[in-house]
Order: C-alpha cells, then structure tokens, then sequence
C-alpha cells in the first residue's frame, strides 16, 4: 500500500528526502552498531500481558536483539517490567519464546538454557508505571555520554502505538503515553541517534503531518515498523498453542543481518568475513535510499508473501541520504549469523496431518505457492455471525460469545493489539482465567460489537461506501489492503488525509480498562468509508467536522448510562437501537 523505493530513490523524478514531506519509506535496514555505540532498549509488556499469546511478540523481539547485540558497542541498557527468570515460569506455555514464521522453523530466543549460560546483556527490571520516567533518564544519560564521546547512540522501543503517535511503555496503557517531544527534549543537542521501534503508528516520529502543525518529528536515524497512518504486525499466532513469535518486521530486520543471501554480503574474495571495507569504493557503495530498495526485497522474497501489507517507515538524520550503507555499521554480518544460527531451532510439527494441512493455505513464507491469506473456512457463516452474537450477549454466554467473536474482524488479529485481544477471547472460549487482570472479556466484546454498530450506523447515516459492501464487525481489512484500495485512484495520499482528519476530530470510541484495548478498527473502517466518497479536500474536512460532531453526542450518551454494567444487561441491545433513533434525529437537519 505504501509506495516503494526504487533504486536512487527518485519516483517520478522526485527525490524523497525529508521526513517533512509527509512521505513514509518502507524499508528495513540493520541498526547503526559500531564498536562504541550506546545502546538503550526498552520492551513494555509484565510478566502477565507479556504471556507468549498476549503481547509476548514484543518480548520475543525484545530478546532476539538482545541477544544479537550482546557485547556489542561500548555500553547497553535493556530495560523490561517482566523479570525474565519470572517471566519462563509464570503459567503454561511460557518456558520458551520463540520468533518466526509460526509454520516454518523457528528459532527460541529466550529459555532458561540461554539464561543459564549468560547468553544476554543483562536486565534491568522497571515497574511499568515507571518505565517512561526510567527511559527518558537512561536517554538523557546516554546521549550526553555520546555527545561528549562523540559515538552513536542507538535506542530500541518494544511496545504498542497509538494514533496520536505515542508509545505505550506503560504495559500498554493507552493514557500513559510516551510522547516524541519528550524524547526530543531527553536527547542531547548534537546526539548522533537512530531509532528503532515495533510500535504501530512509529513513523509518526519521523513524519511530519501537516495537518497537526503542533506535531514536530525527531531528527533521528529510524527504523520504524509501520508508517504513521498504520498498525504494525506481530507474526500470525502458531496454530498449536497459539502464540505471536515476534514481529515481522524484527524478522526482516534479522533476516538481512543473518541471510547469506543478503543484499547486505559484499562479494568478497574466498575466506574474507569483513562488512565494511577499510575505504568505500564504487562497488561496496550504495547510496542509502538505494540500499533500502534492495534490502526491501528480502521482506517480499524471504521473509513474507504479505509484504504488500507492511508499512515500515525509513528515516536518516540530517538527511544524510548520500550516506553509504558501509557506514551505518561496524559489525561483521558473519557475527550476527554467528549468534543467530546457533539458537535452538523449533520446526514446524509435520507429524500432525491437521496442522500440516493448515500450513498449505496459511503460510505465508514466499516458496508456499499454495497460499491463500485465508486461515480456513469459518465455522459460522458471515451473515449469521452478528445475530449469533446478540443471542448469546443477551444470554450473557461469555464462553460462547468469545467463540463467535473470534472469527469477526479478519486481519486484526495479528496486528497492534490484535494478538493480546486474542488471546484474552480464547482463554473465555476455552472456559479458562483470563491472564490479563485488568480486562473483563464479556464486557471487551460487547465494547466493540457497539462501536462496530455504531461505525454501520454513521456510514449509513452520512451516505459513506462501505468497504468490500461490509460491516464494521464482518470487513476483511487483509483483503481490502491486498485488493480493495486498488480501486481508488490516489489512494495512499487520500488515506492519510482522512485519517488524520478524523483523528483531529477525535471520532475514536476509548474503551474504559475493564473494556480491554483500543478498536481502531472502527477509525481504519471509516476511514476508508470516507476515502471512497472521493470528495474534495474541503467537503472532506467538513465531513470529519460532522462525524466528529456526531462521536461528542456519542459520548455524551455513553456518560449517562454505565456500559460495564449496562453491556451485560439484556436490554443495551435495545438502549443501542434507541441511540441511533435519537441520533438520526438529532443530524437530520444537518447539509450532509
């Protein structure tokens, strides 16, 4: 979806320079690691929402670079709210973390074997509520070492994004948000810095939106795993236990330090192990935006065939994109491959015909030519699911309602909050304690069955397309990114208009911590409702006014009734269907 490097950089014969343009560039490229390099990392999720089927994927990146990086540049910080000895014995399924392609051969990258041996940079264990205050001192700290040094500093960020562009270092609470002034203002003047996060909407750090004229990027080397309109992607959950092994992008990231396939491999003579030649000549120089392209590849041709739908975001500091790639490290590849090769390997369990046979359509590895983006048939049909819903909702069947519910938003679940939130609804399907304390699943259901109506309500009401023909709850967002937005002339600039106008206008419903974790869904589908219209820029800012409009009346409504209590009640289905009667009436002498 969003447009990629060609070699030189130059589409259009336009040359993409500054993170200003409100441009994003997808690409992936190894941290700058020289041999005095500082580096800080920081991973948000504890002990209990860093299970292997809730945001454990943040921990599992969190560790692999840990572990690459060990004894690497002149100092490390590795900063995490879960003790990792704690963290191996904390419940079932949680001896191991592994990271991959969940129907290819993974690798473990944390175990009690790995902790025994001293294989990692050791930790230091930060209690959530304070580790925004933790990392923005270690920030200050080091970059005022590396000025004075003057050495690179690199900062690695393991955590949920918001919309709005802050990171969730707080175990993911969405009001307790990491802000990039506050990292702007920690990082000394004159920091040679470079940024590397999993975050949804990370790009924003680096991209300017010239509709927020308030929002000032960071002038940063960054590697970010989606651009600042988009979620990022955690691996699809194993088809055994269920569990997220880490990032797509941390894998294409590894994946062109390890492969000997790299475009990174210089060709170099037989026996000769060295990255970065002593000089640069023509042959070992690219340029960086050039380099990206390149590097680009391995995502589409080693790593995933839904590359398509990742949006990662490139940016180099002081926009030194004449840079050499031979200059943004100092670390032999044959080290990392080293390092990586001698992980445990965990293949993928051929001996099981049901999970051999789940592989053939939902592997998504690049030599599987029988992949369809489809994780099987569903067991409820599409029409069938919403009344299958209400009939348990009213029945206050928890069990059943999170069975249903699991087979709604096709193409959440393996990215943002999607994993944590799936593995909440299985653990009610399953009759089993869900892991999250702070979560009640009947009452995160409901949540987003009333936004999603909601969401219909509005594209109805305001005469918007929607998606696909499809409800909120029923829209196959994967599809839409693979085929859908085909449709729409100018479709990447239009998207980010929208979405950025309607986030100024503040239209998405914020669920109250026993209702679980942010449904951008409902912002992604109208989003995309409005983009349709193919409206003039005008009209459209007036449209997003209107919808933002509309969500203030929304949440006046929600203030006078009580929806943790009121969503398990056998009459919020009516309560719901009384709201939308009031609210058609209220807007219908609006010029719409």
């Amino acid at each position: 979806m969003t447009s990629h490097l060609v070699p030189g950089g130059v589409p259009g014969g336009t040359q993409w320079k500054r993170p200003s343009a409100n441009v994003s560039f997808p690409t992936t490229t190894p941290p700058r690691v020289t041999p005095d390099t500082i580096i800080i990392g920081a991973a948000a999720p504890n002990i209990e929402k860093g299970h292997p089927t809730l945001d454990g994927w943040f921990l599992s990146d969190f560790y692999a670079f840990n572990y690459l990086l060990k004894g690497l540049g002149s100092r490390q910080v590795w900063l995490t709210a879960a003790d990792p000895h704690k963290l191996i014995q904390s419940g079932q399924h949680t001896d191991r973390f592994m990271h991959g392609n969940p129907y290819q051969t993974r690798k473990v990258v944390l175990d009690k074997h790995l902790l025994q041996a001293q294989e990692y940079t050791p930790v230091t264990i930060v209690r959530s509520a304070e580790m925004i205050e933790r990392f923005l001192k270690e920030v200050r700290t080091a970059s005022q070492e590396a000025v004075s040094k003057g050495v690179p500093l690199l900062l690695l960020i393991f955590c949920h994004g918001k919309g709005n562009w802050e990171f969730l270092l707080d175990c993911g609470k969405a009001n307790r948000g990491l802000s990039v002034t506050r990292v702007k203002e920690a990082v000394a003047t004159g920091c040679n810095v470079t940024l590397y996060s999993t975050a949804c909407y990370s790009g924003g750090w680096v991209v300017r939106d010239l509709s927020k004229p308030e929002h000032s990027p960071i002038n940063a080397t960054m590697l970010a795993a989606a651009d600042p309109k988009h979620t990022s992607n955690a691996w699809q959950d194993s088809p055994s236990i269920g569990r997220a092994c880490g990032s797509v992008f941390a894998s294409t990231v590894i994946k062109s330090l390890t492969s000997s396939a790299s475009p990174l491999q210089p060709i170099l003579p037989a026996g000769v192990e060295q990255l970065e030649p002593e000089s640069d000549n023509p042959t070992q120089t690219q340029t960086y935006n050039a380099f990206c392209h390149s590097v680009l590849n391995i995502c589409a041709t080693q790593v995933t065939t839904l590359h398509g739908n990742e949006a990662f975001t490139f940016s180099a500091q002081d926009d030194q994109w004449d840079w050499s790639w031979t200059r943004r490290t100092g670390i032999p590849l044959s080290h990392f491959q080293k390092r990586w090769d001698a992980l445990p390997d965990v293949p993928f369990n051929t001996r099981n015909l049901l999970l051999t046979h789940k592989k053939t359509y939902s592997d998504p590895d690049p030599r599987n030519a029988s992949f369809s983006g489809s994780a099987g048939p569903s067991q409820t049909g599409g029409g069938d699911i919403s009344e299958e819903f209400v009939k348990n909702l009213t029945k206050n069947r928890t069990a059943a309602m999170a069975r249903t519910f699991l087979e709604t938003c096709p193409g959440d679940w393996d990215s943002g909050f999607g994993p944590i939130a799936r593995g909440c609804l299985r653990a009610a399907a399953n009759h089993q304690k869900v892991i999250d304390p702070d979560v009640d699943v009947a009452a995160m259901m409901a949540f987003r069955w009333e936004v999603s109506l909601l969401a219909d309500y509005i594209v109805q009401h305001f005469n918007l397309k929607a998606p696909n023909g499809e409800t909120c709850l029923m829209w196959d967002r994967g599809k839409w990114q693979a085929e859908g937005f085909k449709t729409i002339p100018n479709y990447d600039k239009r998207y980010s208009a929208v979405w950025s106008a309607l986030q100024n206008a503040n239209i998405e419903p914020e669920p109250a911590t026993i209702q679980g974790y942010p449904f951008v869904r409902f912002s992604e589908y109208l989003t995309v409702a409005v983009v349709a219209l193919d409206l003039s820029g005008p009209d459209t800012m007036s449209l997003a006014s209107k919808i933002g409009d509309f969500m203030e009346e929304f949440r006046k409504f929600q203030e006078t009734r009580s929806m943790t209590t009121a969503t398990r009640d056998r009459g919020v289905i009516r309560k719901a269907r009384d709201f939308f009667k009031v609210m058609g009436q209220k807007f219908s002498s609006l010029d719409i």
